[in-house]
């Protein structure tokens, strides 16, 4: 995905639809459109590919 398309619509008042299927993508995205680290706007949150609610024992 060329980044700097959205860039430029961004600084010229336009918008897109862009729905990726990687994640690592859309906090590419993300992180260009606010200017700063996903990190810095939500700390602690999971790495891609990171578990987000921890796996439980199954019943037995």
């Amino acid at each position: 995905m060329p980044f700097h398309l959205v860039k430029r619509l961004k600084a010229d008042g336009g918008g897109i639809l862009y729905i990726p299927h990687r994640l690592d993508e859309i906090h590419q995205i993300i992180e260009a459109l606010a200017a700063r680290p996903l990190e810095r706007m939500f700390p602690g949150m999971p790495e891609p590919g990171e578990d987000v609610v921890p796996a439980t024992p199954s019943a037995t």
